[in-house]
């Protein structure tokens, strides 16, 4: 049989008996394989240029409560340099310590009463200073977002909840203990606010990750 394509007319002319579909079943449809090849190829390309495209978005992309997370991780660190500890009397600010300078303040004190006692050789270790690891949290915690590993993000929110529980409850042993009955809301600034507030948050989405 020759290769040449015949029409249907010339064809059904050499086999009267057959039909349009053996016609088409022998030479097939009119679109050739090229021609369906060449009108597919773009519909194809398309696709995978959306699909490649959705693959690269949803891995640079963060969703809004990871956002969310990263602006607390930025306020948890900017407040460590915001005021802590106020006193103001009579709308005058006698005392201003930022978190930075509470670990400073609470040795300078330690010195301050070991002249006094009888023993020169006590010394106690000024454990405040954990308190510089607010900062390095939230810049961890940051990170982690970015980067997407919740390992971190687990272990540096789970570190300013434990710290921030330990200040709060030495602030109030202090405010117990003291001769001046004051509220720690008559001595709290407002960067310690701040660190509170960001700290309730890091403690829910603690708690999301761990039952994620």
């Amino acid at each position: 049989m020759s290769n040449e394509r015949p029409t249907f007319k010339e064809w059904v002319a050499e086999n009267p008996r057959k039909s349009i579909n053996d016609y088409y079943k022998i030479y097939g449809t009119e679109f050739s394989d090229s021609t369906a090849k060449v009108k597919t190829k773009p519909t194809q390309q398309s696709y995978s240029n959306d699909f490649n495209s959705y693959s690269v978005d949803s891995k640079m992309a963060f969703n809004s409560l990871q956002i969310i997370c990263m602006i607390f991780s930025g306020i948890m660190t900017a407040s460590y340099f915001l005021p802590w500890l106020e006193y103001n009397v009579m709308g005058q600010n006698l005392v201003s310590v930022t978190g930075f300078e509470v670990p400073k303040m609470i040795q300078d004190i330690e010195q301050f009463k070991n002249m006094f006692r009888t023993d020169k050789t006590y010394n106690s270790p000024n454990i405040f200073y954990v308190l510089h690891l607010f900062p390095i949290c939230g810049v961890g915690i940051l990170i982690s977002v970015i980067s997407k590993t919740n390992v971190f993000r687990f272990l540096g929110e789970l570190t300013i909840i434990i710290i921030m529980c330990w200040f709060i409850h030495k602030l109030v042993a202090l405010q117990t203990n003291s001769v001046i009955k004051m509220s720690i809301l008559d001595f709290a600034g407002l960067g310690l606010f701040f660190s509170v507030i960001c700290s309730i948050y890091f403690l829910f989405d603690l708690l999301k990750l761990i039952t994620k």
